[in-house]
């Protein structure tokens, strides 16, 4: 699941974004590729904020699920989500370690939940926005008030 999620963070960090340059006739450009450019500006705006928020939610998400299933609980050699399940099917680890355990689960698990659908939330958001952007810098381009560089 983490190299899923750190695999879909390098393809967003990775996707290759052309960078607009002005056309060498700036100075006549037309009201329409200004407001083109407008919106281009815009787009990519939005794009980066909603590339910042994917970030933030990846950290939040990850901080949670390393909570439950990277970090162990009262120094054991196992993860909490270990622990719990082991709690569940009656190992024998002791009444009050397992209480202990599922009451750190218990707040742990919902904050996971919530922060991975954020996260999902997120990566629309930031998915949609690349498209707008990618659409702008087309339309940009197709109208010649933009050059692709190098």
């Amino acid at each position: 699941m983490t190299k899923l999620l750190y695999g879909t963070l390098i393809v967003l960090l990775f996707t290759p974004l052309v960078i607009a340059e002005s056309s060498k006739d700036a100075d006549k450009q037309s009201e329409e590729c200004q407001q083109v450019l407008t919106e281009l500006k815009q787009a990519q705006d939005q794009h980066n904020a909603d590339y910042k928020k994917l970030g933030k939610a990846i950290m939040n998400w990850k901080n949670y699920y390393d909570q439950l299933h990277a970090q162990s609980y009262l120094n054991t050699d196992q993860p909490l989500m270990d622990s719990v399940e082991k709690c569940q099917s009656g190992d024998g680890l002791g009444e009050d370690f397992c209480k202990g355990a599922m009451k750190q689960y218990n707040e742990i698990s919902p904050k996971e939940e919530t922060a991975k659908a954020e996260l999902e939330s997120a990566k629309e958001i930031s998915r949609e926005s690349n498209k707008k952007y990618n659409t702008k810098l087309r339309e940009a381009a197709d109208k010649n008030c933009i050059m692709k560089s190098r």
